[in-house]
């Protein structure tokens, strides 16, 4: 490794695709913990 040439050349810029690759498994997880959220809010609100 070369770390004088790592800071002369830095990555390229992300593709614009990149946004939605990290917004697909962001929905996939608020699906997947929908059901345990929305039990802790109604925790919530019934505890007050």
């Amino acid at each position: 490794d070369f770390p004088n040439e790592r800071l002369q050349n830095p990555p390229p810029p992300s593709p614009p695709l990149s946004d939605d690759a990290l917004v697909v498994p962001y929905l996939q997880v608020m699906i997947i913990t929908l059901p345990y959220w929305t039990a802790h809010l109604m925790r919530l609100i019934t505890a007050t």
